[in-house]
């Protein structure tokens, strides 16, 4: 619910919000179009499929799940693009 909750304040405050949070499920993604419509604000979704890392120290077994469990989104952008790392 804190993200959910920054993001309602943010949105009280007339800023504009972005999120890098995981929502694999279409329920989760349909709860911030919900908040989203409450303020009359965008909502784009972009889905990053290439392998960012994992700052987190996620098991590979729950990382694989994610991934055969993801749902799409109507209307997403999908961008399969490796980051480089700049020097």
């Amino acid at each position: 619910h804190w993200v959910k909750n920054t993001i309602r304040m943010a949105l009280c405050g007339g800023m504009d919000v972005v999120t890098s949070c995981v929502y694999g499920h279409a329920k989760k993604i349909q709860a911030l179009k919900e908040l989203a419509d409450e303020f009359n604000a965008d909502l784009e979704v972009i889905r990053l499929t290439a392998d960012y890392g994992n700052v987190h120290n996620v098991p590979e077994s729950i990382l694989k799940d994610m991934k055969e469990h993801f749902e799409d989104w109507p209307g997403e952008t999908i961008i399969n693009t490796q980051n480089t790392e700049v020097k």
